[in-house]
């Protein structure tokens, strides 16, 4: 999560994060059924031992398919990151236009100086918070939180 300075400038507002589960939802406008998968991994990007693949598939436009999935105990997805780090916390296979649902929870920085994101950001409005793209600290879209006020 950053905070917007300038239209191409974001400092990050956080200090350490903790993955607490994803969520993923997906449906099919055609009919057709669709499978969404998740599953973390537990270090430089592999997956060790008795792996756990979460998925799900949706039958249509009535029922989408669903997956809500946490962290496996004492995997490295599980214990609070720098957010310096860049490892790999899961890998999933969702469709175009599937909606991602990360939840987090964020330690502020408090003490220590603010630090410019890795990468430009484009056509951001000083004073509101982006979350970065998934998979690239150094990406150039900035992908707004969803509130209240813009549903």
């Amino acid at each position: 999560m950053v905070m917007a300075s300038a239209a191409a400038q974001a400092y990050q507002i956080a200090d350490v994060v903790r993955l607490r589960a994803v969520e993923l939802w997906s449906i099919v406008t055609d009919g057709s059924a669709n499978t969404i998968d998740l599953e973390y991994v537990w270090s430089a990007n592999e997956v060790l031992g008795n792996s756990v693949i979460h998925s799900d598939t949706s039958l249509g436009t009535s029922r989408p398919a669903h997956v809500y999935a946490k962290p496996p105990k004492h995997s490295l997805a599980s214990f609070t990151q720098s957010t310096a780090n860049a490892d790999v916390a899961f890998k999933m296979n969702v469709p175009a236009g599937a909606i991602i649902d990360v939840h987090l929870t964020y330690s502020l920085r408090d003490s220590a100086g603010v630090q410019a994101v890795t990468g430009a950001i484009a056509g951001a409005t000083a004073g509101t918070m982006y979350i970065r793209a998934l998979n690239s600290s150094v990406s150039t879209s900035t992908l707004p939180p969803i509130s209240v006020l813009s549903l």
